[in-house]
């Protein structure tokens, strides 16, 4: 596996055991089961269009803020998680993997 010498760790298990509740939850509708296929699409649902994806990062930011522990973890380290994994997949739905410095 690829090591990031940049970047902790004990985040990115979190960040992990943020997608697997994901795709316990969301099964074949998970950002977990969609990205195995290949599908970018945002479709029909309303959780996978960028304001969605990106107010629900924020609503984990602001819970960390407020030192409330992440609804089903019961720690913050999992709303910062959280918050990372809504990012990662506007990330990954936006295509941005593709995009060129400069444009």
């Amino acid at each position: 596996m690829r090591r990031f010498e940049f970047l902790s760790e004990p985040f990115l298990e979190a960040m992990n055991d943020i997608g697997r509740y994901g795709f316990e939850k969301y099964r074949e509708q998970s950002f977990q089961a969609r990205a195995l296929s290949g599908d970018r699409s945002r479709g029909p649902l309303y959780r996978c269009q960028s304001e969605s994806i990106l107010c629900h990062s924020n609503e984990h930011c602001q819970a960390y803020l407020r030192n409330e522990k992440h609804d089903h973890f019961g720690t913050r380290k999992h709303q910062l998680a959280a918050a990372a994994f809504n990012a990662m997949m506007e990330f990954y739905f936006a295509a941005l993997d593709d995009e060129k410095a400069g444009e």
